[in-house]
């Protein structure tokens, strides 16, 4: 079994082809997909983020390789493997039941939830944003790098784990008509220095929010197509 060989070898770091189930591809991630597990305990309830890649699907049972040397969970922890798929995001709670150093051993603990992603037209348009934990008074500060009337990716200053994936989030856009805000879902968070890139879903938004995202993004449209139409007649 899959476990068994991660065992042996102390990591999965070898061709593993062999241990693919046959019906691994209709159940759960792929092998070979990327994937993040989120961890957090009473003490630490803001999810730690472990980036990995599918090594081996079999049954109910994964193994997350390319972990950087992350440790096993404390026995009170909760642990959710999450990863996107071309219509959304799915996420499952999982148990970890052994760890190498480059590897996690884990395994499904309850139903697979699909997050469906709107199919919403998105822009390039740089408008400062502040993200925040609900609740707390701290505002993370950053720009937009692309936005839609469903969802944004920015750059925001050093979170220090603040955010995590996926978990409800405040989001504050100064649009040029003025500021708007909104609940989100943070899908995303790739921690980097000296700031770290966000995706987030917008979640909860009333129609007055939609309209006003998508007349930016109609305007942002409208003065892209004019700028190429000028470079071609120049």
């Amino acid at each position: 079994m899959a476990w068994d060989w991660l065992k042996r070898r102390g990591g999965v770091e070898e061709d593993h082809s062999d241990f693919e189930a046959e019906a691994a591809e209709s159940l759960l991630c792929r092998r070979g997909s990327d994937a993040t597990l989120l961890v957090a305990t009473a003490d630490e309830p803001h999810a730690a983020t472990i980036h990995g890649t599918v090594a081996i699907v079999d049954d109910n049972r994964l193994v997350i390789t390319n972990i950087g040397g992350a440790e096993k969970p404390a026995d009170d922890a909760t642990v959710t493997l999450q990863w996107p798929v071309e219509t959304g995001l799915r996420h499952v709670a999982v148990t970890v039941a052994s760890t190498t150093s480059t590897a996690w051993n884990v395994v499904v603990a309850g139903d697979i939830v699909h997050e469906q992603r709107r199919r919403w037209i998105r822009v390039r348009t740089t408008v400062p944003v502040f993200v925040r934990v609900p609740e707390q008074e701290d505002w993370i500060s950053g720009q937009t790098i692309n936005l839609s009337a469903g969802g944004m990716a920015a750059v925001l200053e050093s979170t220090n784990g603040r955010l995590a994936a996926p978990s409800k989030v405040d989001i504050r856009l100064n649009l040029p008509d003025g500021v708007l805000t909104l609940t989100g879902t943070v899908s995303e968070i790739m921690e980097d220095e000296p700031g770290s890139m966000v995706r987030a879903d917008f979640s909860e938004v009333e129609e007055a929010c939609h309209e006003r995202l998508a007349a930016h993004v109609f305007h942002v449209q409208r003065e892209d197509l004019a700028r190429r139409r000028q470079q071609g007649a120049a």
